[in-house]
């Protein structure tokens, strides 16, 4: 509150210092479990506020992957004759998602969205040039950041087809990936969500942009394996 309420104004400020720093150890503790867009967002807010300002936005420029598993219901009914089949079935989707997961970060991508059985992956044109040579696998061919950004999501997306089939061969029930890819300039949003009860509020976190529209397109199209 303002001086003139009573309350000291060197006390407001080391208040505010304070619950700023504790926001910040917050989120550094859970920076594992956010995108890193959204990492990014909350961290600089917190650093100029000490309460959440929203809408939040953020905008960057790279290459987003749609990876869409299939197979989970042909999975279950197989997994399902047997005594501890729920306990296979939590094992071997686990299994998965963190294959993706891991697969993704590898390649610097970061997994920005979940939707049911589908993943979106978004790889952010930051990567320097004169740092990667023969990337494409040509010599003396130099690229720009977000053509390495499209670089780095393809050989990501035929990593995960290669690991998913090496999987295949070895577990009963066969999954499938068809992957989109779409590049371009995104925008990532932190806005006020729908009351989750009286008192309480879901805030709600996207990312939209015509990359996401391409690899939704481009998803469709895929058949199993592509």
């Amino acid at each position: 509150r303002p001086p003139h309420l009573g309350i000291d104004a060197g006390f407001v400020r080391e208040l505010t210092s304070q619950l700023r720093w504790r926001n910040r150890n917050l989120l550094m503790l859970a920076q594992s479990f956010l995108p890193n867009l959204l990492s990014e967002m909350l961290l600089r807010s917190v650093a100029h506020k000490a309460a959440l300002q929203l809408p939040l936005m953020q905008g960057r420029s790279g290459c987003v992957a749609m990876v869409h598993c299939s197979g989970f219901i042909e999975l279950t009914a197989q997994l399902e004759q047997h005594s501890n089949g729920a306990a296979l079935l939590t094992k071997r989707i686990n299994r998965f998602y963190t294959n993706v997961i891991d697969t993704a970060m590898a390649y610097h991508g970061d997994v920005v969205r979940f939707c049911a059985n589908t993943l979106f992956v978004f790889f952010e044109a930051v990567d320097h040039p004169s740092s990667f040579n023969n990337s494409c696998g040509s010599l003396s061919c130099r690229h720009t950041a977000q053509e390495l950004a499209c670089v780095r999501a393809a050989a990501c997306c035929l990593e995960l087809h290669k690991n998913l089939r090496a999987e295949t061969c070895q577990e009963e029930g066969g999954l499938s990936l068809q992957i989109g890819v779409g590049a371009g300039a995104v925008e990532a949003f932190l806005v006020h969500g729908c009351p989750t009860t009286e008192t309480a509020t879901a805030n709600k976190y996207t990312v939209m942009g015509p990359p996401l529209e391409q690899a939704s397109l481009a998803e469709k199209l895929a058949g199993a394996g592509e």
